[in-house]
């Protein structure tokens, strides 16, 4: 506790050449005000040096954030919202479009990419705007005979129904 603390005060005074060892271990009061700076001092770069380590740290930390983020946006291609929930993202896998919803459609016959599926909904979902309905159709997936699904859109409003794919 306090020895120690006293001891490492000893130590910094007997570094400082302006303070000398009086024979008691006592220090005056000029050189005692002028270890408490020092003391005061040293605290004070200290944790200046750490701020600025934690500062950079954290940028460090950001730009590996920002290049991560940026490599895993060009990995994953194109931002699909699926048509069956109209919340979570769209996924490919071996010609296989997926969501986290459940829908899953087989696009090994079509071969169309993601970007090709947006595209093709963006037109039928155009098309059936154009009709003057105002309602909003829906997207299902529907097996047909022979176990094929076929991306189906449907409008309850104006019975409007288009194979997407």
């Amino acid at each position: 506790g306090r020895d120690s603390l006293m001891s490492c005060v000893e130590g910094l005074a007997s570094s400082r050449p302006d303070v000398e060892d009086t024979e008691e271990g006592e220090m005056n009061e000029e050189e005692y005000i002028g270890l408490m700076r020092y003391l005061e001092e040293a605290v004070v770069a200290e944790l200046r040096k750490q701020e600025q380590e934690i500062i950079a740290q954290e940028l460090c930390d950001q730009e590996r954030a920002e290049i991560d983020a940026l490599a895993a946006s060009h990995e994953e291609g194109p931002k699909v919202t699926c048509p069956v929930c109209m919340r979570n993202t769209l996924h490919m896998n071996q010609n296989v479009v997926f969501c986290a919803c459940g829908m899953r459609l087989s696009c090994q016959t079509e071969q169309v990419s993601l970007l090709q599926l947006e595209s093709i909904l963006l037109e039928r979902f155009a098309a059936h705007a154009s009709s003057g309905c105002v309602n909003q159709p829906v997207c299902s997936i529907q097996t047909v005979p022979g176990g094929v699904d076929m991306l189906m859109m449907a409008c309850h409003g104006c019975e409007f129904m288009d194979i997407v794919i």
